[in-house]
């Protein structure tokens, strides 16, 4: 993980929705359900969508357009705070379901931008801590 301080923790079935696989090596943190703004384009498409959740490690997009596993896509998502976060993805999952498929979306960037963007509005998401 990216310096976050947390120490590391097993996914559990209940960090995804019912939906999302649940045998993901790549999950790396605790995911949050949340409703985002984002792009991302292959190399022959553009697509707008919404991200489901989210996670330090990537995100779990419902989408139609599905690109093949294990391919590179780039990623414009809009934050609330209007900040974005721009960068590369693989797709690590495919969900093949009419209403609730999409992809799964693992972060490739390992820009300090990139990492410090991300866990602020991650950090905003669990909110303060006791």
């Amino acid at each position: 993980p990216r310096g976050s301080g947390e120490p590391y923790r097993a996914p559990s079935p209940a960090d995804a929705p019912d939906d999302a696989p649940q045998d993901l090596p790549q999950r790396r943190g605790r995911r949050f359900a949340v409703k985002l703004e984002l792009e991302f384009r292959t190399e022959l498409d553009f697509v707008r969508e919404h991200a489901l959740n989210i996670s330090n490690g990537g995100l779990f997009v419902r989408t139609a357009h599905r690109p093949p596993q294990d391919s590179v896509v780039t990623v414009d998502v809009k934050l609330p705070n209007g900040q974005r976060l721009q960068g590369e993805a693989l797709v690590v999952h495919v969900v093949d379901a009419p209403y609730t498929g999409g992809v799964g979306l693992a972060f490739l960037s390992d820009d300090a931008t990139f990492a410090g963007t991300l866990d602020g509005y991650l950090a905003s998401l669990v909110g303060d801590k006791a």
